[in-house]
């Protein structure tokens, strides 16, 4: 298997053998259009045809909750310590990918 897409609620994995930085950003980028794609069709399907009106704003729950960045670090803090390469916590927190070296 060349390409391993793991997708959560919280978090996403893109595994690629033999890849380089180039190929994991392109694949990060499809990732989160992707997902804006899945979002943007969850709130039409919610709201209906005009939910991109300013006016209905405050009625939308934000996309990104707290329980999921909650995750998100706790993941990072375990995959430095698994890993133990330093930085790789912080790359993912804020950069939101790593690669191994």
């Amino acid at each position: 298997m060349r390409t391993l897409y793991v997708h959560s609620n919280t978090l996403d994995f893109i595994l690629r053998k033999d890849a380089d930085p180039g190929a994991l950003f392109r694949a990060q980028q499809g990732d989160i259009m992707g997902k804006g794609l899945v979002i943007a069709a969850l709130m039409r399907r919610a709201y209906g045809k005009n939910w991109t009106n300013e006016k209905d704003m405050d009625k939308m729950t934000p996309a990104v909750t707290p329980e999921a960045m909650k995750r998100m670090g706790k993941f990072a803090v375990d995959f430095e310590e698994y890993e133990k390469i330093s930085g790789s916590r912080d790359r993912i927190l804020h950069k939101g990918y790593w690669i191994a070296p």
